[in-house]
């Protein structure tokens, strides 16, 4: 970073800077200033923090600019709890200038959402950020998508189809939630390590395809063969295996295969070989390598929590 730091600055004509950090010498104010604001241009958080603990308190007259910096730093770095620790102290010294107050409120609402505290209303400004967001606040504000008008932010949205860093299941909810809001558009999904184009308009309720339906059907039959903790929990991976898979589809025959494959997870889980022994063994003499297919896609999941 020091080389990239010092490249830029030769290129802005600051070579006396540049060279006043190759040899590590002590900089003046003006100097302190220029570096954090080319830091941050390389969002070179960890870096900008370093130097504000090197030079705390040489600069009093900078005081509030140099506290942003080390605020946004922190969010940068997602040390939400520092971040509004160094917020909340701030706003309870008996003076601060109007525009300073104004940042740190900025911050803390931010702060307030990232950390899921109670009092978060999910409002308009929030879905500048929306395409922002890591898989797990984007969890967090799903259901309050709906109480807003998201044409604004399909592109927004569309970021969101795209990262790989977003879960499946994340944006098989996400897609739920605009279809339950009729969004006609059509969106590039990556998921199941494939690209698909699909209108939320279009789709359907998970509950009502075939599948599921089926799964459902089958399970039900087979109640009386579970203890009562192993039959929801067995629903409930089931359930969850085809929310993840949404709005893919299975046919029936592959919802079998899901199934079994499902029984084998329990066998492996529980150690122990007695659900639905008979019948598992009959489906796994003759498809053995679609369950074990399954059976790998169904522990994948379970690791991915």
């Amino acid at each position: 970073m020091i080389e990239k730091l010092i490249e830029k600055l030769n290129k802005e004509n600051q070579q006396e800077l540049s060279l006043k950090i190759k040899r590590q010498e002590k900089l003046n104010e003006q100097e302190i200033l220029k570096v954090l604001e080319t830091l941050k241009t390389f969002n070179a958080s960890k870096e900008i923090l370093a130097l504000l603990n090197q030079y705390e308190d040489a600069f009093p007259k900078q005081y509030y600019q140099l506290m942003q910096f080390r605020i946004n730093a922190l969010l940068d770095l997602k040390q939400y709890e520092e971040a509004k620790r160094k917020v909340l102290n701030e706003l309870e010294m008996p003076y601060i200038p109007s525009d300073f107050e104004i940042f740190l409120k900025d911050c803390l609402k931010e702060i307030d959402f990232y950390l899921n505290e109670d009092k978060f209303t999910l409002q308009v400004k929030d879905l500048q950020r929306l395409d922002q967001l890591d898989d797990a606040h984007l969890l967090i504000i799903l259901p309050q998508l709906k109480n807003f008008n998201l044409y604004p932010y399909l592109d927004k949205i569309q970021t969101l189809f795209l990262r790989q860093d977003i879960q499946d299941m994340s944006k098989s909810l996400l897609l739920a939630t605009l279809s339950d809001l009729k969004i006609d558009y059509e969106f590039a999904v990556f998921k199941n390590n494939v690209q698909y184009l699909i209108h939320p308009v279009e789709l359907k309720d998970l509950r009502e395809y075939p599948s599921f339906q089926y799964l459902q059907n089958l399970i039900q039959q087979k109640a009386n063969e579970f203890e009562m903790s192993d039959y929801t929990n067995f629903k409930q991976l089931i359930e969850t295996y085809l929310l993840n898979l949404y709005p893919q589809d299975l046919s029936f025959k592959e919802c079998d295969h899901l199934f079994y494959g499902t029984v084998k997870v329990f066998h492996e889980l529980k150690k122990e070989q007695e659900l639905l022994k008979d019948e598992y063994l009959n489906h796994l003499e003759k498809y053995s390598s679609e369950v074990e297919k399954y059976y790998q896609k169904v522990m994948d999941l379970l690791k991915s929590f």
